[in-house]
């Protein structure tokens, strides 16, 4: 099997996507951590009837894409398909990550909209946009592989 550098590109934006992810979501908490102390020395009157906010949730579908085991699982599901697009180098394979990588574009997408409402965070914006674009790439890129090989002139048909 060759390692065509087709493949070793789309395993690089496989694994760049993974480390961006953990990159924006860890700078995400800290902002939130900054904005909860700083947050909690306002007034008793400013913060309204409900108190200081505690939690920070983005909530897509139900699901808290920012909690630490999605990431997790996102990152070691990103690194296994990496794995395998190296080692099996079929057409349905490829297929199939470049699902996943459609499916972790299409929360990333989503992630973005709930985000450009939120106040603050605008480098975490950035950094949001910069991982859907890197899984958007990693799908066209998995989609390209997953392609059939042409058909030469003359060649025999197997």
């Amino acid at each position: 099997m060759t390692r065509s550098p087709a493949r070793l590109v789309t395993v690089g934006l496989i694994l760049a996507a993974a480390v961006m992810l953990s990159i924006s979501t860890t700078l995400e908490r800290h902002d939130v951590a900054i904005e909860q102390v700083s947050g909690s020395t306002a007034p008793v009157a400013a913060q309204g009837k409900a108190g200081p906010q505690t939690g920070h949730a983005d909530l897509v579908f139900g699901i808290d894409v920012q909690s630490t085991p999605f990431v997790v699982g996102i990152v070691v599901v990103s690194v296994a398909l990496a794995v395998v697009l190296l080692r099996i180098a079929t057409p349905s394979v490829a297929a199939v990550i470049a699902l996943v990588m459609l499916a972790f574009a299409a929360l990333d997408i989503l992630t973005v909209i709930h985000d450009v409402g939120q106040p603050g965070g605008t480098s975490g914006d950035i950094l949001a946009v910069v991982v859907m674009m890197l899984h958007l790439l990693a799908a066209f890129s998995v989609a390209y592989l997953a392609r059939p090989p042409p058909v030469l002139a003359g060649a025999p048909r197997r």
